[in-house]
């Protein structure tokens, strides 16, 4: 009789395994109703995460953050708010109509989403006009608790980061406001610029956002050949699993999709 004496017990390990898929399974999320990001998303994102959307101009970070506030207005009742830092809100409002999202007369969706634009936010200096953080700051936090709302956008934070010199102040500010949408639990979506340098893929023009957020969602416009690919990664997304591959993505006339079982590369 052969008696194998250095056998390694699975039991434990598979257990915590177990345990740890149900945990994964049973966090509570932020449907986007983005067709196919959730499943990439194992489920949609986590509720109460700020998460960092990333791209390039025109990647689709803008179409993608108002679809998830239509569709949590229209599907699940949330209320939401879009600050702008970048365009009139109009401008977004009305472009949205491009891709079947009529926030203004959909039934289910009118009235539960503010667009709040913050392009005022300006003090005249010996160099012209110059943007107030703190303004900002304060007005973006009275007007979140005044609404209370479950879906939060804000376009963009790289507008917001870039007027600082000081890279200890950009951080500690762009942390505020990911740590004031965490106590409001509220889901939030930062949008965040990529330079584009025709290189190595940037996650954000500043080298903090990212960390200040529980998620970053990468959208890439990449050429292959003679064309383009537009791509969506999940770069980072704590508390849960999610797919690790880059996979393509198209503008439809319906907003934007994405394909969870292929890859773009």
């Amino acid at each position: 009789m052969f008696i194998i004496s250095n056998l390694v017990d699975l039991r434990p390990a598979l257990i915590v395994y177990k345990r740890h898929k149900y945990y994964m399974s049973e966090i509570p999320r932020c449907k986007t109703d983005i067709q196919g990001l959730d499943q990439i998303l194992n489920g949609g994102i986590p509720e109460e995460h700020t998460i960092v959307v990333s791209g390039t101009s025109g990647a689709g970070k803008t179409t993608l953050t108002t679809q998830f506030l239509y569709n949590g207005a229209k599907n699940h009742d949330d209320k939401g708010i879009y600050f702008t830092l970048e365009e009139p809100a109009r401008n977004i409002v009305e472009t949205s109509k491009n891709f079947n999202m009529d926030f203004e007369n959909d039934e289910g969706v009118a009235g539960k989403v503010k667009f709040h634009e913050e392009l005022n936010l300006m003090r005249e200096g010996s160099g012209g006009d110059v943007f107030e953080p703190d303004r900002f700051i304060d007005a973006f936090k009275r007007q979140i608790e005044q609404y209370d709302p479950d879906r939060v956008v804000l376009d963009s934070i790289t507008k917001f980061a870039m007027v600082f010199d000081s890279s200890p102040l950009r951080r500690e500010k762009v942390s505020e406001i990911a740590q004031f949408l965490r106590e409001q639990e509220c889901t939030a979506c930062l949008l965040a610029e990529i330079p584009y340098t025709g290189g190595e893929r940037q996650v954000s023009k500043y080298q903090i956002v990212e960390f200040v957020g529980d998620g970053v969602i990468l959208l890439g416009n990449e050429r292959t050949d003679s064309s383009r690919t537009r791509t969506l990664e999940v770069f980072k997304m704590r508390r849960t699993d999610h797919s690790s591959d880059i996979h393509p993505l198209k503008i439809t006339g319906n907003g934007i999709v994405t394909y969870p079982n292929q890859t773009a590369f």
